[in-house]
């Protein structure tokens, strides 16, 4: 029975990663329909998202303590609480602070989900962990890739935000009631106290992967949140075509990590995340430079981009072995803190000096983490070669 409830719990895990990227992805497709509901700029946009940030940031250092006193499940069961609440509130927002509030609730629930997700899975699989992690984002890639393509074509035949996101609520409702009936596995004593803050704060491998992972989930998640509207507003491309062309990139980000997890190990975690990140930055820079004759260079920028995040948060659980999902619940929050002035900065600039130019914040974000992520795997090299074999 245990067994079987621990497969139920995995499953659920693998789903949950898939919906909160359908909802999540759902967030940039539906942008120029809320701006044409309640009346919003690019500047408000940059601030909704300011604020989603926040409570995203909170969501990720409050994980940590919700699954330390209260234990895993219920760590779960508030992130789909949250979505819940946000599926609804979304659904029918008639004006900007209820479309706010909205977005928030959603960080809070993927802030939370992110965390459970990413902590549990190398708790409850042991081997081949590269593999397992990358397959984890890959359902993320894959409901990214749904949340896209679905949303952005319903919207060009006349559907509305509220029925879409009435239909997520109900999808939500069913993975609620499968949550409850998993079981998922606690931390030891020694994980659950965790170390002093202080620790992290003076450790310089903490601060190089803020920054790092900051400058790349930027750079994915800038496009999912920004390209849709640039593309509409610069080139007159509908949301049904941005669609196709963010849900090429999400769908080849889903296939990169489940393939690219079978051979990371071989090549060496840091030299395929900089190689990734390398040749995907410049596809994406490529495609932006192009204006709208070669944007499908954006779309394969996904399958370079797809072993980034997922190993780089298998090596923070190697770095602090003794207190892992502390580490990884305060470097995202970092993380998240850091992605809410990029986004920020690109909602200010998009108003004052146009799209066209403000877009190139986002390659921009990626060559930043190729710089503290080099250097993070340089400092890793160093730290390895003075213990010794």
């Amino acid at each position: 029975m245990n067994k079987t409830i621990n497969r139920l719990a995995i499953i659920i895990l693998f789903l949950m990663m898939l919906m909160s990227a359908v909802i999540e992805s759902m967030r940039g497709i539906l942008v120029p329909s809320f701006k044409d509901m309640i009346g919003m700029n690019n500047t408000m946009v940059a601030a909704m998202l300011t604020m989603g940030s926040i409570g995203y940031v909170g969501a990720t250092y409050l994980a940590d303590v919700i699954r330390s006193r209260l234990g895993n499940k219920r760590l779960m069961l508030s992130a789909a609480l949250m979505l819940i609440a946000s599926a609804v509130t979304l659904a029918f927002t008639v004006n900007y602070p209820m479309y706010v509030l909205g977005m928030v609730l959603m960080n809070i629930g993927l802030g939370l989900n992110s965390v459970g997700a990413n902590v549990l899975i190398p708790m409850m699989i042991l081997t081949m962990q590269a593999f397992v992690m990358n397959s984890l984002h890959f359902m993320y890639g894959v409901g990214a890739m749904l949340g896209q393509r679905v949303s952005g074509y319903l919207v060009t035949q006349g559907v509305g935000p509220r029925q879409l996101y009435l239909a997520v609520f109900f999808i939500y409702l069913v993975w609620f009631g499968l949550l409850l009936l998993s079981r998922f596995p606690e931390a030891s004593e020694d994980e659950a106290e965790g170390l002093p803050l202080k620790v992290f704060f003076r450790d310089p491998f903490f601060w190089l992967y803020i920054l790092g992972l900051a400058g790349y989930v930027f750079g994915e998640q800038g496009l999912a949140v920004w390209l849709t509207d640039y593309l509409k507003e610069s080139y007159a491309i509908d949301e049904n075509h941005a669609s196709l062309i963010l849900s090429a990139f999400f769908i080849l980000l889903a296939i990169g990590r489940l393939l690219g997890g079978l051979f990371i190990d071989r090549l060496g975690r840091y030299r395929s995340v900089l190689g990734g990140m390398i040749i995907g930055g410049g596809l994406v820079f490529s495609g932006l430079m192009s204006g709208d004759r070669w944007l499908p260079l954006i779309s394969l920028a996904g399958l370079f981009y797809s072993i980034v995040f997922p190993t780089m948060v298998l090596t923070i659980a190697h770095h602090f072995p003794r207190a892992r999902a502390q580490a990884i619940s305060l470097i995202l929050t970092g993380t998240s803190a850091l992605v809410m002035v990029y986004n920020q900065l690109m909602g200010i600039l998009a108003d004052e000096v146009g799209y066209r130019l403000a877009i190139f914040l986002v390659p921009l974000g990626t060559l930043i983490a190729i710089l503290f992520l080099g250097r993070l795997a340089v400092k890793t090299k160093q730290a390895s070669e003075s213990i010794g074999p």
